[in-house]
């Protein structure tokens, strides 16, 4: 009950829960960076290093590239304490103009461990820091080969052109049983190869409510 009112006072932007913003839990500042991020900034800058650098997911997906750059220190050390795929993903969002050689270094040499999602995402945001595409390709045909495809998916399709090799594993997919694992499917052929056919409604059958789905797909082009 604590946690919901904190929420719907950071919604409404009530600035009295930021005089000890430490105490917050992530939810509740990424919604004062989502909602009041000019209002908030000021108050969340002396301790915005120590926030990050405990890597909640929802504070790193709420911090935006400015504040991720300005803070790559403390977002190498979140990956690093407390791997997350929103901390994996940010650093391949920074690129590599962004960050240095010891972050392409850090993803590349991921505990192990750490779940196959947040491995999926490292390997992709080496890719995309370092130019070199072919670790991560054979880290994700690797994870697609054993693992439920629906939780590498999604980095296979940030990958882009560079993940096209890809594309024998991900046509595979797109007669998975689950509606949501045949919708990531089609997204990520779509972004790894540019080919829209699978996520347009065959000819010979009713556009069904999946097809319906998969065709909202088309009407933005993915960067």
């Amino acid at each position: 009950m604590v946690e919901c009112a904190r929420l719907a006072l950071a919604g409404c932007g009530d600035l009295r829960l930021l005089e000890q913003p430490g105490n917050l839990s992530g939810p509740v500042l990424a919604t004062f960076l989502t909602h009041h991020r000019d209002e908030a900034l000021p108050r969340l800058h002396p301790v915005l290093p120590e926030l990050i650098a405990r890597g909640s997911a929802e504070l790193l997906d709420a911090l935006g590239p400015d504040l991720a750059a300005a803070h790559l220190p403390q977002l190498k050390q979140a990956l690093r304490e407390h791997p997350t795929v929103a901390a994996a993903r940010l650093l391949g969002e920074l690129g590599p103009s962004d960050t240095d050689a010891e972050t392409a270094d850090l993803l590349a040499t991921l505990d192990p461990t750490a779940r196959h999602d947040i491995q999926a995402e490292a390997a992709v945001s080496r890719a995309l820091i370092t130019g070199d595409a072919a670790p991560a390709v054979e880290t994700l045909r690797g994870l697609l080969r054993t693992q439920s495809p629906s939780g590498i998916l999604p980095a296979v399709g940030r990958l882009g052109p560079l993940g096209a090799p890809l594309a024998p594993e991900v046509v595979a997919s797109l007669n998975d049983p689950r509606e949501y694992g045949r919708s990531q499917a089609a997204d990520a052929y779509w972004r790894i190869t540019g080919n829209p056919r699978p996520v347009l409604p065959p000819p010979h059958t009713g556009r069904t409510h999946h097809h319906l789905r998969l065709e909202r797909h088309r009407l933005v082009r993915p960067p």
